[in-house]
């Protein structure tokens, strides 16, 4: 029996799902991050939009302000919100 290994990148997953819930999103930069006031102020992924701009993964919140001022930016993905809530 062989084994296959898939690799998925799913590294823009959560900005679509944004984008999904919020269609007026669409087309505009968009950025998932993680809560500053936790101490985790961090890009945790973006949409094509912002990566054009040059925002990445793991760039600060503050770094991603600077390029791209006028930027969207969700620090609890609305779904998981959803998710945790129906627990």
């Amino acid at each position: 029996m062989s084994k296959v290994i898939a690799h998925i990148d799913m590294n823009c997953f959560y900005a679509s799902v944004e984008e999904k819930h919020n269609p007026e999103l669409k087309g505009k930069p968009l950025a998932i991050a993680g809560e500053v006031k936790t101490r985790h102020g961090i890009i945790v992924t973006s949409n094509y939009e912002a990566r054009n701009l040059g925002i990445k993964t793991t760039m600060r919140v503050g770094e991603a302000r600077k390029l791209c001022p006028n930027i969207k930016k969700y620090f609890v993905p609305i779904w998981l919100n959803i998710n945790r809530s129906q627990r």
